[in-house]
């Protein structure tokens, strides 16, 4: 099969601050886009590790994640990888069948840099490949959220060239080629969109289209005989539309915020409704209806901390209402799940298993039989919203899609402290489930 990119990694055992979760992130944020097709081992691997070379030479791009611990696969003295590494022989296949031949490596062999590793240092990691190219670099481009949409235009453009686009999606600054789609932002990038700017987006081009036409023809007909002139009568028809329009606008936002919208976000990869940024940012309580939970044990350390601090008799705690693994519906999502893909049961119950193990390592650490405050049921229903409420002031509404993971779709922020329907009519339908007969609470001493 052949894939738009190879995402590479290092660092994958228990431990060692690798690069594989946030390989995962991009992998997951591309994903979301609908129209990437790209190789991950974890996901597309069907357990063959022997076999990511070939899949690496059967790729157009090759994207290496890599952060300051990648210094414990490269030799000493020259900072190149290793020749026994994995990560080497990945990288060796996709040159020679895609670079091999060619005068210079065009860029099509990239690093991602993040967390003590940059751009200068991926020089030396492939020489032949990396070295005197502009690589992906966080700290550089601004934080994660423009750098996966400079990976994103990168892989969309299909060459060497890249520009740098700000978090409204403006593109700043191209590298010696023209854009071919620099409204990336309309294809699922992950940003956060005010809801103002998010009906100005929609709307106000065909506006302002319009009011030019209107003003266009009222200038025609009305300059010589009250305005005196085509200057003034441009001046004064463009400022009656731009009123108009300024109007149209407030009554549209005053809408949306009237049943509780706050803010869009196109995912859940980064900013405000990542899980971990919900987490750190949560003061009293977290309560959370999903399938699995994957996304909020990727970094185990900000689960564990949460946890220690949200269960306290200060906090309200932690619930997690999550799809029974042996329920007719999840047995249905097994066989719904496209090959190669895990399945939603096996999935669920890894999940619950690492929560067990996580509780246990607390009530170990701090002497206790249990953690109080903190709760896992599993209701045995179809799956439809993904809802998050933190602190019982802030809710994240999602729908879940066949075959789009909850953290691609649509995040909408809801106000808990504005007058609205919306947030106490989803309140109740958590209540409604989390005491539904037919959910089950899970024992975490399992």
């Amino acid at each position: 099969m052949n894939w738009d990119v190879f995402i590479a990694y290092h660092g994958s055992f228990e431990g060692n601050r690798g690069s594989l979760e946030k390989a995962r992130e991009i992998y997951d944020f591309l994903k979301g886009q609908n129209d990437i097709n790209c190789y991950f081992y974890p996901e597309c691997g069907e357990g063959k590790f022997g076999n990511t070379p070939i899949e690496a030479s059967h790729s157009r791009l090759f994207l290496l994640v890599a952060n300051a611990t990648i210094a414990n696969k490269l030799e000493k003295e020259s900072g190149e990888i290793r020749e026994a590494e994995p990560i080497y022989e990945e990288m060796d296949a996709f040159y020679q069948n895609k670079m091999h031949s060619r005068k210079g490596s065009n860029g099509i062999l990239r690093v991602y840099c993040y967390d003590g590793f940059a751009d200068h240092d991926a020089d030396t990691l492939f020489p032949v490949a990396t070295k005197n190219i502009e690589h992906f670099d966080e700290q550089r481009d601004g934080g994660e959220e423009k750098t996966f949409t400079r990976v994103l235009e990168w892989i969309r453009n299909g060459n060497s060239h890249v520009s740098i686009i700000d978090s409204q999606g403006i593109v700043l600054k191209t590298e010696s080629v023209k854009v071919t789609n620099p409204s990336v932002s309309k294809n699922g990038i992950s940003k956060v969109i005010e809801i103002n700017r998010y009906i100005l987006t929609q709307h106000s081009w065909a506006i302002i289209s319009t009011a030019i036409i209107i003003a266009s023809i009222m200038t025609y007909f009305n300059c010589n005989k009250y305005l005196g002139g085509v200057v003034e009568s441009i001046l004064f028809w463009s400022l009656v539309m731009l009123a108009i329009l300024v109007i149209y606008e407030m009554s549209c936002k005053r809408r949306y915020l009237s049943i509780g919208f706050k803010k869009i976000y196109c995912s859940a990869v980064f900013g405000e409704a990542k899980p971990q940024n919900i987490m750190r940012s949560s003061k009293r309580k977290i309560r959370f209806l999903g399938i699995a939970s994957s996304k909020w044990l990727r970094d185990e350390k900000v689960f564990k901390e949460t946890l220690m601090r949200l269960c306290s008799d200060e906090c309200g705690g932690m619930e997690f209402l999550l799809l029974n693994p042996n329920s007719e519906y999840a047995k249905r999502m097994d066989l719904a799940c496209k090959s190669g893909e895990k399945l939603t049961s096996d999935s669920i119950e890894q999940c619950l298993k690492k929560i067990s193990q996580i509780v246990k390592e607390v009530c170990s650490e701090k002497g206790l039989d249990e953690i109080k405050g903190f709760s896992v049921r599993l209701y045995s229903h179809y799956p439809i919203y993904r809802i998050i409420i933190s602190d019982d002031d802030r809710l994240f509404l999602s729908f879940y899609s066949a075959g789009i993971s909850g953290n691609n779709n649509y995040q909408i922020k809801i106000d808990g402290h504005r007058k609205n329907d919306v947030y106490p009519c989803l309140i109740n339908y958590y209540n409604q489930i989390w005491n539904d007969s037919l959910t089950v609470t899970y024992d975490l001493r399992s």
